[in-house]
This record gives structure tokens, C-alpha cells and sequence, in this order.
């Protein structure tokens, strides 16, 4: 099974609890995010909006939080979520092709380091997605993610500093987990 669960600590006036999920082809996808991306959240939004014209993807996919379909109301860890499962839908499904792609059209924020950090995990019933985007050092450095491999099938990841034995990702670094690898 796949369990996430993510203390925030939250400032400013962010609402909205999280993972949050989204249901796709019969799985349900979770998704927390340790950061911050307001500065690309216009560019998300009018993605998502020109990726699926006359869709109306915010009214068929409503915030699971507010349950409104503003998404310029939305905490950004939901717009970047959305953002994510929009690439994942033109790709039938495909998570790992959808992400990439997803990552690849917001490089130019993932490379500013100052933009915002999109440090995330995304689960798709099946596997275990995670990203991080913040730097090794200097501003921003101290949003982490890392994760330890226990009794060689489960994994524990950590958005905060890596303790003893764990295995800290890279900046702009994509591990995936599976029941049986990594």
C-alpha cells in the first residue's frame, strides 16, 4: 500500500489541506508538495486552459478543498497538482511521460531558483513519484527531500533534512518507487 501524509507548516495565508487526490482511468492519484510556486501559477493555469480548450478543466475538476473552481483562489500546491494531472491525462495515463513533460514546460522556474520551489510527491496508486526542485545551497536550500529504504519494501520519504542513512535527491532530481525497486 501507499500511505502520504504531510505536516505543513504553512505561512501566509495558504489554505487548503493536502495530499490532495484526483481520480483518473479507475486510480486515484495523490499529490503534496513541500514549497512554494505562486510566481508560475498564471503560467499553470493558462497551460491547463490551452491545453484542453473548451474543456473547462477547473468546473469538470473542482478544488478538493474548497470545492470552487477559481483557481486563482486555490493554495498553489493544488494549481501545481492540476497542472501535473493535465500532462497525465493528454498522456493516457502515462504518469512518468506526463510529469516529464509537465517539468520540461516549467524549466525556465525550475531553473530560477528564486521562482519558487516544487518539491513534491505524487503517488498514482502504483508507484511513488518524487521531485525536487530546491537548490543544494544558498537561498532556498533548506526545502529537502530525502528518503530511507526499511526491511527492503518500504520507503520513507522526508521533506525536511535528511537524517542518518538517508538518501538525499539532487536538485531537479525524479526518483521513482515501485513495490519492488527504486
Amino acid at each position: 500500500g501507499i500511505v502520504l501524509c504531510h505536516a505543513r507548516n504553512a505561512t501566509g495565508p495558504t489554505l487548503g489541506n493536502h495530499p490532495f487526490t484526483f481520480e483518473y482511468l479507475g486510480r486515484i492519484f495523490s499529490f503534496m508538495h513541500n514549497g512554494y510556486c505562486n510566481s508560475a501559477r498564471a503560467f499553470m493555469i493558462q497551460s491547463i486552459n490551452e491545453m484542453h480548450p473548451g474543456y473547462n478543466w477547473f468546473e469538470q475538476h473542482p478544488s478538493n478543498y474548497f470545492g470552487d473552481s477559481d483557481p486563482s483562489q486555490w493554495v498553489d500546491t493544488e494549481v501545481l497538482f492540476h497542472y501535473i494531472m493535465s500532462y497525465i491525462t493528454l498522456r493516457d495515463g502515462d504518469t512518468l511521460d506526463g510529469m516529464q513533460r509537465a517539468l520540461a514546460k516549467i524549466r525556465t522556474y525550475l531553473l530560477q531558483t528564486r521562482s519558487g520551489i516544487f518539491n513534491f510527491v505524487l503517488s498514482d496508486g502504483e508507484r511513488l513519484y518524487v521531485f525536487r526542485s530546491s537548490p543544494a545551497s544558498g537561498a532556498n536550500a533548506g526545502y529537502k527531500l530525502s528518503y530511507k529504504t526499511f526491511r527492503d519494501r518500504f520507503y520513507g520519504i522526508r521533506t525536511q533534512a535528511p537524517k542518518t542513512g538517508d538518501t538525499e535527491l539532487l536538485p531537479r532530481e525524479l526518483v521513482v518507487f515501485s513495490h519492488d525497486k527504486e
